[in-house]
């Protein structure tokens, strides 16, 4: 393997870390995100429109968690709901 995945995967949290953001979620494979820091499911303080798959959420920073997170999806993935 080439660690291309890993590479874009490490440079896309850096600049989600860069521009402010708080947290991540991703859907995938909890072996392989797991190695990254993320943890099963989401935090028990996020608000979601409606009910999500499974998946992983890191925390970004040093910064604390804010107390109400809320979930939004862009446009076109919110019509998909």
């Amino acid at each position: 393997t080439t660690g291309i995945g890993t590479a874009l995967v490490r440079e896309g949290l850096a600049r989600l870390e860069a521009s402010g953001e708080d947290i991540v979620l991703v859907l995938g494979d909890p072996a392989y995100y797991g190695r990254f820091g993320f943890h099963p499911g989401r935090p028990e303080r996020m608000l979601t429109p409606y009910p999500i798959p499974e998946n992983q959420w890191l925390a970004l920073g040093d910064r604390p968690l804010p107390l109400r997170l809320a979930l939004s999806y862009p446009p076109p993935f919110a019509a998909l709901g």
